[in-house]
């Protein structure tokens, strides 16, 4: 099924598409504002589809009892879903742009999940599920409704599905778990991601003991109900995982690609790997050696750095500029070889523990105040 425009369809399963027992391949079509009591935009059951490259979006799933998937549901299927648009999804009760449901496999990978709503996962619903959830954009989704609303940008029951490499960023809710929430042995593996600027909650909430999420090389800031509370306040500096501003390239055009300098860029984020599902793609302008953020590199950084080195002062913003010597940490050596440039024994500056967009080396040779 592909290359087609499925629209303004209604039906009791599968506004746009009804899957059972069949294993198609759905592929670069337009599936948008059909409606359905479930699986507004795709419905699966006892189904493995492919589902990639499709745009799905404004279809919604209305019935108000047990199941939903605004975009895509699936029960006891083991769908592909990969490089899909689902935006602009919603339903009743549960996964505004997907509902994984009743012994569900699906892969949801390199997707761009966003402004879709629901009362329980705005973004994504697993609900007695084991889906693998990798390389997506899940920004924008929220969660609506006054007694049952959690989990802004994924709600997991009974499920621990593996998470990795994702962007889960500018998700709401009115109560709890912005960008997470878990409920019931709900104990996934999180790995390579972002939390970042979620409202309306905590990042990640656990409304039990049951559910321990185990966290490694993720990147939690910025997010309106605190970063590392709640379940997973042990986790903040262990096993790779860090707070910082992700400099993303530019969210109000929902570009969440990172800056050179971003402390998220591979090799050198706190982990040694890329964090987040995007690279870098952009330069904001920052100045390798400007220590004190007025784009220039002259002797009030040499006072900077040693303000922050020796006595706790302002650390530089991004850390990255401060690391001049092309290291991998800003020690006593990044002190004295930008105080030896300012003076004019060194010729060039080189923070290349931020990789630099393709093209452009992060190198500052300008001699400012070498006296």
């Amino acid at each position: 099924i592909s290359s087609n425009i499925i629209s303004g369809n209604s039906a009791g399963s599968g506004g746009g598409i009804f899957c059972v027992v069949s294993n198609p391949t759905i592929s670069a079509n337009t599936i948008s504002s059909n409606s359905a009591d479930q699986g507004g935009g795709i419905y699966c059951l006892n189904s493995s589809p492919t589902i990639s490259a499709n745009t799905i979006t404004g279809n919604s799933a209305s019935i108000l009892f047990g199941t939903g998937g605004g975009g895509i549901y699936c029960s006891n299927s083991s769908p592909t879903i990969s490089n899909n648009i689902i935006s602009g999804n919603s339903a009743s009760s549960d996964g505004g742009g997907i509902d994984c449901c009743c012994s569900s496999s699906p892969n949801i990978s390199n997707n761009i999940i966003s402004s879709n709503s629901a009362p329980l996962g705005g973004g994504i619903s697993c609900r007695s599920s084991s889906p693998t959830i990798s390389n997506n954009i899940i920004s924008g989704n929220s969660v609506i409704g006054i007694f049952s609303a959690a989990g802004g940008g994924i709600y997991c029951r009974n499920s621990s599905p593996t998470i990795s490499a994702n962007t889960i960023s500018g998700n709401s809710s009115s109560r709890n778990g912005a960008g997470l929430y878990l409920l019931r042995n709900s104990s996934p593996s999180i790995e390579n991601s972002i939390f970042a600027f979620n409202s309306g909650g905590e990042p990640i909430w656990c409304d039990d003991e049951t559910s321990v999420p185990t966290l490694i090389c993720c990147d939690v800031y910025g997010n309106s109900g605190g970063d590392w509370v709640g379940c997973i306040a042990g986790q903040g500096n262990i096993d790779g995982n860090f707070s910082a501003d992700p400099l993303f390239c530019d969210t109000a055009a929902a570009d969440f690609h990172i800056d050179g300098f971003s402390p998220c860029a591979a090799p050198f984020s706190p982990c040694g790997e890329q964090v987040g599902a995007l690279g870098v793609g952009c330069d904001l302008g920052f100045v390798c050696g400007d220590i004190n953020g007025d784009s220039q590199v002259n002797s009030a950084d040499m006072l900077a750095i040693i303000d922050f080195y020796f006595y706790g002062g302002a650390a530089p913003f991004p850390l990255g500029v401060g690391n001049v010597n092309c290291t991998d940490q800003i020690d006593l050596a990044d002190v004295m070889y930008l105080i030896f440039f300012i003076k004019g024994a060194i010729p060039e500056l080189c923070c290349l523990n931020t990789p630099a967009p393709p093209g452009r080396q992060r190198i500052y040779t300008e001699q400012v105040d070498s006296k």
